[in-house]
């Protein structure tokens, strides 16, 4: 989540040309075009170089960044995972017995007591959550993130490198899932909004910092159903491009993140709920 600048899109966050294993999407920044699988990018910019490295050499308008170092998704969590206590299994997982999904010992509810002893959070309150988790870690040099159930408890933490971090296995649907941005990258962008989409989240949350100040953007979908998530990526990729030009053109004001801009248009025509407030 997160990502490096692309070349021919000054200060976007990444997309990836992910291996055909993976099955994600691709992007093409210099036709602004986004992929639904590598497969359709190789078709219509003219395949991967024979020599069948990471580096496109000019055979498509795309910079290619090697999936396995920066991709958001995978199965290597190792390290990354640090719950409070013993791993909490989401109850959909776990084994006749209580216990995980690989039937291992009853696995206890997260801290705080049982699963449905205590009513959710409203939204603004699970966003003050994520910021009081992830605040105080926004100038590390890496990003962070991190799991809530709705009554605001902690279910995983994560710790990345300076341009990613993965979303731990398991069925994050309906959770609170928060990360941070580090300096130089701007707020919530396409491999932001692919993995809450896919996944279902319940809020999805980005810490970054703006013109020295400190921003949580929240997103979610009222209606519990997200749109189709390779069309939203889609959609804020060609939103994003369109805000740049608004405002090198002065048109619109720059002294907020293009992506905030861009993340109130895609809202309204999706019927999402977004928010930013300052911290």
């Amino acid at each position: 989540m997160g990502g490096r600048p692309l070349a021919g899109l000054p200060g976007c966050g990444s997309r990836r040309h992910l291996t055909a294993f993976e099955d994600h999407c691709a992007s093409c920044p210099g036709k602004a075009r986004l992929y639904a699988n590598v497969e359709a990018m190789v078709e219509e910019t003219g395949g991967w170089p024979g020599d069948g490295s990471d580096d496109c050499h000019g055979n498509c308008l795309c910079s290619l960044e090697p999936a396995t170092e920066f991709s958001v998704f995978g199965d290597e969590t190792e390290g990354l995972l640090t719950p409070e206590g013993p791993p909490w299994v989401p109850p959909a997982d776990r084994g006749p017995d209580g216990g995980g999904a690989a039937g291992g010992p009853p696995v206890p509810p997260p801290p705080g007591g049982s699963d449905d002893d205590e009513p959710p959070l409203d939204d603004d309150e699970l966003a003050r959550r994520v910021a009081e988790e992830l605040v105080p870690l926004l100038d590390s040099g890496v990003e962070h993130l991190v799991i809530l159930d709705r009554r605001g408890r902690v279910l995983a933490r994560a710790e990345g490198d300076e341009t990613s971090v993965r979303l731990p296995e398991g069925d994050w649907s309906g959770c609170v899932v928060g990360h941070t941005h580090p300096d130089g990258l701007d707020g919530m962008n396409w491999d932001d909004l692919l993995v809450s989409a896919r996944n279902s989240v319940y809020l999805a949350c980005v810490v970054y910092r703006w013109g020295g100040r400190a921003y949580v953007q929240v997103l979610s979908s009222p209606s519990g159903e997200w749109p189709a998530a390779d069309e939203l990526c889609d959609e804020l990729l060609r939103e994003r491009n369109e805000v740049m030009g608004e405002r090198r053109r002065r048109e619109i004001p720059s002294n907020v993140g293009p992506m905030h801009q861009a993340l109130e248009r895609i809202a309204v025509r999706y019927r999402l709920a977004y928010h930013q407030f300052e911290v």
